[in-house]
């Protein structure tokens, strides 16, 4: 995994759209063989504290603090700071490798949306435009 700085610069160019995601663990995977357990995310550059105002992501990357996911049993939304999301990417290798445990990466209640993130960022593939455009941009 890239630096931190790095992987929140093209996790906001890769979520600047809505975007399905897999639940996913660890443990136990995928969460569900029979059928896709998904939610959506979509950065933003700020979200109010009751959730009800977005600010469109595309007004600038810079400054983008929030990936907003639609709440896995689908009923409304939850917001996913830059700093829940850094302080599961510092643990992410030692989740990945089972030497700690998902109760150990904090109790801000959107582990499972940062761990299923961090999965589905993992998995990409290195040539998404968004990667590309990165590429170019350090050349």
């Amino acid at each position: 995994m890239p630096p931190f700085e790095e992987f929140w610069y093209r996790l906001q160019l890769e979520l600047a759209t809505w975007t399905r995601i897999r639940n996913w663990t660890e443990h136990g995977g995928y969460t569900s063989k029979e059928r896709w357990i998904c939610f959506q995310a979509r950065s933003y550059l700020a979200c109010s504290e009751n959730q009800k105002r977005w600010v469109d992501p595309h007004l600038g990357l810079f400054g983008r603090n929030w990936i907003v996911c639609s709440n896995l049993r689908g009923n409304g939304f939850c917001k996913v700071s830059k700093e829940e999301f850094r302080n599961v990417y510092d643990q992410w290798t030692k989740y990945r490798n089972g030497q700690i445990k998902r109760a150990d990466l904090g109790k801000s209640g959107v582990s499972s949306y940062t761990i299923s993130i961090l999965k589905w960022f993992e998995d990409l593939p290195e040539d998404t435009p968004a990667a590309l455009a990165l590429a170019t941009k350090a050349n």
